[in-house]
């Protein structure tokens, strides 16, 4: 008898459900973030360019288009450049100072000892307190006659009664001494945990090879820091640009514009003149400098740290 051959079975077509539920889960899982990020930061500013080519203030109930003469407002404005200088030359006396006295905290503070506690307390607690409340604290030491610090002037021969925050030659420097103030404890400890993740054998072969504290500190312990000084080097630029709430509290910009910075400048368009295109443009500007730091720390800074 002859054995017939199996009839072949049809091969049912692969299903493409379980490759998609591979590629969508992931993503499902991020659209929360995805729609926060969008509706509180993208949209935000899609809306400040698109308004920035507009002419919105109290002259002009209904916005016009004007193209790029908010830009040109700004740019032909003495304010303008005054403000944009004393941003960045902020920016860049409180993250590098703060950045450099928190790792000399970290370092100081590195150790077992059972006390070591009761000093990263101390110095952690000025980043505890909110912004408002630090410019409240620095306001009242800063007032003449009374001050602490004031006070503490006259020990060099200056007069109690200095308005330093009156000063347009120290307001600017008054107001720097309370952002390092504030921030370094913060950054201490980003140093702190970065130290202690240190790879131990690195700096034992040091000891052997008979390296000195400093040689062992500028040739293996700050590069390995690379990365933190970098993350915190952005975060304290980006940081400074933004500052605000001080100005309010301590002296409004002034005098004489010597305090104010962009977004500080910012608010006083939008709340103060109301001249929504003028913020706009001005919020634009800012954006694009964020965008610029961000790619020259970790389009080219990034390259150059060690991980």
């Amino acid at each position: 008898m002859a054995i017939q051959p199996a009839a072949p079975t049809a091969t049912r077509p692969r299903s493409a459900s379980p490759r998609l539920g591979r590629w969508a889960g992931p993503y499902a899982l991020l659209l929360p973030s995805i729609v926060i990020l969008v509706l509180f930061t993208v949209w935000p500013m899609l809306l400040a360019a698109w308004q920035s080519l507009f002419r919105m203030n109290l002259a002009t109930p209904v916005p016009r288009f004007n193209g790029l003469g908010n830009y040109a407002v700004l740019f032909a404005d003495p304010v303008f450049w005054k403000v944009v200088g004393n941003t960045l030359i902020f920016a860049a006396t409180t993250a590098f100072p703060s950045i450099a006295l928190a790792l000399a905290l970290a370092l100081l503070v590195n150790n077992k000892v059972r006390t070591s506690w009761l000093g990263r307390t101390a110095i952690f607690y000025p980043a505890l307190l909110p912004a408002v409340s630090a410019a409240s604290i620095w306001l009242f030491m800063y007032t003449p006659t009374y001050g602490l610090v004031t006070r503490f002037l006259t020990y060099f021969g200056l007069s109690n009664t200095m308005n330093v925050l009156g000063d347009a030659h120290w307001a600017m420097p008054a107001i720097i001494v309370m952002s390092v103030w504030k921030q370094a404890g913060f950054y201490m400890v980003f140093y702190l945990a970065a130290l202690q993740g240190l790879p131990q054998d690195v700096h034992e072969a040091a000891i052997v090879e008979g390296a000195t504290g400093w040689q062992e500190f500028r040739g293996i312990t700050f590069p390995l820091l690379g990365p933190t000084t970098l993350f915190l080097s952005m975060s304290g630029i980006l940081s400074g640009l933004q500052l605000a709430d001080p100005l309010y509290i301590m002296t409004k910009g002034g005098p004489d514009n010597a305090t104010s910075t962009i977004i500080f400048y910012l608010y006083q368009k939008a709340f103060g003149s109301w001249d929504q295109g003028v913020a706009s443009a001005l919020s634009v500007m800012l954006i694009v400098l964020f965008l610029a730091i961000g790619l020259f720390h970790y389009g080219y800074l990034d390259k150059k740290v060690h991980y």
